[in-house]
């Protein structure tokens, strides 16, 4: 009988410790995900009122479920397909700091994740207008730099932000290099996502149309809007006017040594990058992974006849359009990507080593 009673135990024991292990395993397991998106900021709550950059993914996409990232500035909203959503926050530091808190989660294995960065941005009314969707390859800081009063740079510069380190505009000094000046991404996979989204029919009105017409005729911020690629210029201060725009295609073309063109100007891209960079180099990212969508919302100087004060802050009739072809737009890769894991889960499996120029 007490043979029996200790049999009993012992198989209840076992019993026990096999289901605690089970339990363990189920709780161990990281949650993957193939494609993220991560959005900067939502004017409100993330549905039923004026959309921001997020609210669109979370309704459309029905990314209803919530993972608290510790550190971030949001949850991780995300559906059973793989697909995630997270808002990075306004600025460099909020983006840098939210990017590195959900690669450092432990809950959480990305190793093969696809990150889209999808918001809005101004563009030079020389290259681009209001509503189109720009894929960025080239992303500079425009705020590590030197700057002048305007009022009291040399009469023979054009500018008053000039290159660290230097006692000119430009000089090749590489004693002043932080490592997040420039980042190039993935040429064949941003080339892949423009093929995807090239035909997109993109969300315009007349009212937009209106402002367009304010400039010359023949220029490509009268066009209707557009899907291209271009480069993004990344930086904390809200710059606005001609020549500060014609300083940011000269400061991109620096950095890229002529080989990239300035189509936008973000806020949140070299934090976000330099966060993906970092954790690229730990191997928990794959660096080449990762594509920039910026859409069009406003342009960045003031129209044809206006002065700079005039236009800054006139009415934003390129927000609603930004907002909603940054969906349309990077919603197709995004699909492609869960609908073909077969194929994408291994397409970009190399990570390049080093990404800066």
């Amino acid at each position: 009988m007490e043979n029996k009673k200790k049999s009993s135990n012992q198989t209840l024991l076992i019993t026990l410790m096999f289901f605690m292990l089970l339990s363990n395993n189920i709780y161990s397991q990281k949650h993957s995900f193939k494609v993220i998106t991560i959005a900067m900021f939502e004017t409100g709550e993330i549905t039923g009122d004026e959309a921001g950059e997020a609210q669109l993914w979370y309704e459309r996409d029905s990314l209803f479920l919530e993972m608290k990232i510790p550190g971030a500035y949001s949850p991780l909203y995300y559906n059973k397909k793989g697909q995630g959503l997270i808002i990075a926050g306004m600025g460099t530091s909020n983006a840098a700091s939210t990017i590195m808190a959900l690669g450092l989660n432990p809950n959480i294995d990305l190793k093969n994740t696809y990150f889209i960065i999808a918001g809005v941005a101004g563009t030079s009314p020389k290259v681009c207008t209001i509503g189109s969707a720009i894929w960025s390859e080239w992303i500079v800081n425009g705020d590590l730099c030197h700057q002048i009063d305007a009022r009291e740079i040399p009469e023979d510069w054009e500018y008053a932000r000039f290159r660290l380190g230097c006692n000119e505009p430009w000089c090749d000094n590489n004693d002043w290099i932080s490592g997040s000046e420039v980042f190039r991404l993935d040429s064949a996979l941003t080339h892949i996502a423009y093929q995807l989204t090239k035909n997109v029919e993109l969300l315009d009105t007349d009212e937009a149309q209106n402002i367009r017409n304010r400039f010359s005729e023949n220029s490509q911020a009268r066009r209707k809007p557009f899907v291209t690629i271009g480069d993004n210029i990344t930086g904390n201060t809200f710059f606005y006017g001609k020549i500060i725009s014609d300083w940011a295609d000269w400061w991109v073309k620096k950095w890229t040594n002529g080989k990239g063109t300035y189509y936008t100007t973000s806020m949140e891209d070299s934090g976000t990058l330099t966060a993906l960079k970092r954790l690229a180099d730990a191997n928990i990212i794959s660096y080449n992974r990762i594509l920039i969508l910026r859409t069009a919302s406003d342009f960045d100087q003031q129209y044809p006849g206006k002065t700079v004060e005039e236009s800054i802050n006139d009415v934003w009739l390129g927000f609603p359009l930004a907002i909603e072809n940054a969906y349309r737009v990077g919603s197709v890769v995004a699909r492609e990507i869960i609908n073909n894991w077969e194929i994408w889960e291994t397409k970009f499996s190399l990570s390049m080593n080093n990404n800066n120029l």
